[in-house]
C-alpha cells in the first residue's frame, strides 16, 4: 500500500522477486477510466516463506520516493 500511482508490474516484479518465485502481480486500477493505478498491489508468491522474507525486509521502506507499508493477506 501507498505504491506510486505509476508503478508498473515489472518494477514490482524486480521489488518482490528477489525474495522468491512470484506467482502473480495485480494492480487495482481506479473506477472512471484514466487506467491510473489506486497505489496498492497484491503480490502472490509460490512459497509461504518467499512472503514472510519480503514483509520483513520492505514494510516500512521506500520504493519509489513512497513510504510502502505491505499486509498480509
Amino acid at each position: 500500500m501507498n505504491l506510486s500511482y505509476k508503478v508498473i508490474h515489472d518494477e514490482l516484479k524486480a521489488l518482490f522477486g528477489q525474495f522468491g518465485e512470484i506467482i502473480d502481480i495485480e494492480i487495482p486500477l481506479r473506477k472512471g477510466g484514466k487506467g491510473e493505478a489506486m497505489g496498492i498491489s497484491y503480490v502472490s508468491f509460490k512459497e509461504t516463506e518467499s512472503a514472510i522474507s519480503a514483509f520483513a525486509s520492505l514494510d516500512k521502506t521506500y520504493f519509489q520516493g513512497r513510504k510502502i507499508h505491505i499486509f498480509p493477506s
